[in-house]
């Protein structure tokens, strides 16, 4: 590959070209059948990036456009706004699910509860160790700590209390 300068980077084979894109030589030779620009050596490789992205296979499909959302066409209203802040939201909620920063609230919910067995069966152990007395100082503070959670899964599912 020529590598003097990216506007003219240039590679023989399709191999170079499979190498330089992250892909096999059949995915090439595929690409060559759709259009690929620059059909004999040396292929420019900037201009078969360009392709991939604007026609080829590396194209955006489900790219966000007004015109895809009939809903975001009009006049700018005081409802459009909204709608448009909450499909953002939505969209940032899904990318952080992706990125596996979420958890789902049940399960928080749940790991909280087995969590919760666990310390209650060191109280049993400091009862054990240190008198009833010491356990029920330690299981007070548990229930106190499992009231607060669900309290929080309560509160976020918009559930009152009783």
């Amino acid at each position: 590959m020529n590598n003097t300068t990216r506007k003219n980077w240039t590679a023989k084979t399709y191999e170079e070209i499979g190498e330089f894109c992250g892909v096999g030589v059949d995915s090439v030779k595929r690409w060559a059948g759709q259009g690929m620009p620059s059909k004999r050596s040396p292929y420019k490789l900037d201009k078969i990036v360009q392709w991939l992205r604007k026609t080829g296979p590396w194209r955006a499909r489900n790219a966000p456009s007004n015109t895809s959302d009939p809903l975001l066409a009009g006049p700018d209203t005081p409802q459009l706004e909204r709608y448009r802040a909450a499909r953002a939201d939505l969209a940032e909620l899904e990318r952080e699910e992706r990125k596996r920063n979420l958890i789902d609230r049940e399960k928080a919910h749940g790991l909280f509860i087995r969590a919760a067995h666990v310390f209650r069966s060191t109280g049993e152990s400091l009862a054990r160790a240190y008198g009833p007395e010491a356990a029920k100082l330690f299981n007070d503070g548990l229930l106190e700590a499992i009231g607060i959670v669900d309290t929080l899964v309560l509160d976020d599912l918009g559930i009152d209390q009783p």
